[in-house]
């Protein structure tokens, strides 16, 4: 009878889809020699159909995906394992996830099909995207007058219009303002350190809860992106590079102000709360 820890095992080995994944552990080099598991500190190579599959390797990609899904649902975090860019990073060329790989040249993150060779994307030194982010960062600020501003009017202008809606979606955005305010709020004092970490993952887990039900109520009656949103997320923004930023990296402000990367090769797209883009090429920025 099979255990579900062998069935396990056969769908997230290479191996059982005709690959294989070399130098998974290595020797210590040090007096007493041990052997261990290759976590990124050691050169891998990974090859393709290097023997018969056993099971399709369609079929093993697509149970990576379910497990990893799963796993961001329902996983439990390591203490000491998160890292502000996981799951941040998107691959402008193939659409993939970049992840953080130790070598012996330092700290990179790296596109989760470039090892595969299905995608040619090179990876990126942590210290270089996260001076990246710093450099944005202080660039939107000096520049929000004159590009979050006007957003912001925009969006007013076109809030009272919405104002004529059902009564049942002015309310359901009411709410939404709300909850947002309240998140915004939270993820400042967060960043003050006015809260210390395990009252604000409560916190927000339960805000992100009640938000979501809220939007799902909104589609229903509404059928389209919920205005509010940018509304109060484009107020937030504007507040919150009124203040001085912090001179090194910041994973709070980083985490409430940007919601995605995209890498190209020419440089980073970056993806605020309130929907606007902009690419960060060597030299300033493009609104996207």
């Amino acid at each position: 009878m099979w255990s579900k820890h062998g069935v396990l095992y056969i769908l997230t080995n290479e191996r059982y889809a005709g690959n294989e994944l070399f130098r998974k552990s290595y020797r210590t080099d040090a007096i007493p020699f041990r052997k261990v598991d290759n976590r990124g500190e050691k050169s891998q190579i990974y090859a393709e159909a290097t023997h018969e599959a056993i099971v399709p390797f369609q079929t093993f990609q697509l149970v990576q995906k379910l497990l990893q899904k799963r796993k961001e649902q329902f996983g439990k975090q390591q203490q000491g394992a998160f890292y502000p860019l996981s799951g941040k990073i998107t691959c402008g060329l193939c659409g993939g996830t970049y992840y953080r790989r130790l070598t012996s040249q330092g700290t990179s993150w790296v596109c989760e099909n470039h090892l595969a060779s299905r995608c040619p994307a090179k990876g990126m030194g942590e210290k270089e995207i996260l001076s990246t982010i710093q450099r944005f960062l202080h660039r939107l600020e000096e520049h929000r007058d004159s590009i979050l501003s006007p957003y912001l009017a925009q969006l007013e202008t076109l809030w009272q219009k919405e104002r004529s809606l059902r009564p049942s979606v002015l309310r359901l955005q009411q709410s939404i303002a709300a909850l947002l305010s309240q998140s915004h709020t939270l993820a400042q004092l967060r960043a003050q350190e006015c809260v210390d970490s395990d009252f604000f993952v409560s916190q927000n887990n339960q805000l992100q809860k009640e938000l979501e039900n809220l939007r799902q109520q909104l589609k229903r009656e509404q059928g389209q992106t919920n205005l509010v949103e940018k509304l109060q997320s484009t107020r937030f923004l504007l507040n919150t590079l009124g203040a001085p930023l912090p001179d090194e990296f910041s994973p709070t402000l980083f985490q409430s102000v940007i919601t995605g990367i995209t890498a190209q090769p020419e440089g980073m797209v970056f993806h605020l709360v309130n929907g606007l883009s902009f690419a960060e090429p060597i030299g300033g920025f493009h609104h996207g």
